[in-house]
């Protein structure tokens, strides 16, 4: 009798264990409410599609250079992540692109962040893309 009585305990200690710590890896996300979405523009800056937490609001402003808005605004800092999209080209559209979320450039007085797209040799360039934010 002693023995299952321990084995019980031991077997509620782990569980209790696993709880608290299943709790301590989503209570940050459940506190913070990380907001994130998803956005795919054309190379003119029209918007495709957008997802999740935020309205996507594009501004061309320049060969290769575009401000992403979001209602509500995501503020500066955030977590970008830019891919070019080949619009359906076989061989896919060669290039590279950058994302900018701080400050010093022309997309702040937008209140947005940058995104610049370019060719294979790093000439600024029109080039469509997606794009992933987290705030």
């Amino acid at each position: 009798f002693p023995a299952r009585y321990h084995f019980q305990q031991a077997a509620m200690s782990r569980t209790l264990s696993f709880v608290l710590f299943a709790l301590l890896l989503v209570a940050p996300l459940v506190l913070c409410q990380v907001q994130s979405g998803y956005v795919w523009v054309r190379k003119n800056g029209d918007v495709v599609m957008d997802r999740g937490d935020f309205k996507f609001n594009v501004t061309h402003i320049s060969p290769g250079h575009y401000c992403l808005g979001t209602s509500p605004s995501s503020g500066t800092y955030n977590a970008i992540s830019v891919t070019l999209q080949s619009g359906g080209t076989n061989p896919p559209t060669t290039g590279y692109a950058v994302a900018n979320s701080g400050w010093g450039d022309a997309c702040n007085k937008f209140g947005a962040d940058s995104v610049y797209t370019y060719d294979e040799k790093w000439n600024a360039a029109d080039r469509d893309f997606s794009a992933i934010i987290m705030e």
